[in-house]
């Protein structure tokens, strides 16, 4: 079984500010880890379950934030710009499974997933609406947020 993993960063557990998502700000190397870490959960979650080869693709920013020398080495990593499919280069009709992990919606957008990149053009998104939820499942509680200063 073959599998593309895409990362982004804003959604990696732990990432919560903006200064944690820009290069030279001061929680961007503890981000980095966060999201080598998320990655590398991915990695070993699809060898786990009989991946044959993962391919990891590096989506956020300028696509060169994961730490290479600590992410799993069975992997193998597309990072940098330009892409020529930005946040889904390498990705192929080779692959039996694509995860997108660190996925987040736009700020103050519609309740359905947006994929965009500023490398490729100002324009370029692809738009996804979501399946239906099954009546079986239940509603999720709403968000809370938290606290100021906590």
């Amino acid at each position: 079984m073959h599998v593309y993993i895409s990362v982004d960063m804003e959604g990696i557990a732990g990432i919560a500010t903006l200064d944690q998502t820009i290069r030279g700000g001061g929680g961007y190397h503890r981000a980095q880890m966060l999201m080598t870490a998320e990655t590398n959960a991915a990695i070993a979650g699809a060898f786990d379950a009989g991946a044959t080869s993962v391919l990891v693709n590096d989506s956020h920013g300028t696509m060169d934030n994961l730490l290479h020398a600590d992410l799993d080495p069975r992997a193998r990593l597309i990072f940098g710009t330009p892409k020529m499919q930005c946040m889904a280069e390498g990705l192929t009709s080779d692959h039996d499974v694509a995860l997108f992990v660190g996925y987040h919606a736009p700020a103050g957008g519609p309740a359905f997933w947006r994929t965009r990149s500023r490398a490729c053009s100002p324009t370029s998104a692809s738009t996804v609406s979501p399946s239906p939820r099954p009546t079986s499942t239940p509603s999720m509680p709403p968000r809370r947020a938290f606290p100021s200063g906590w």
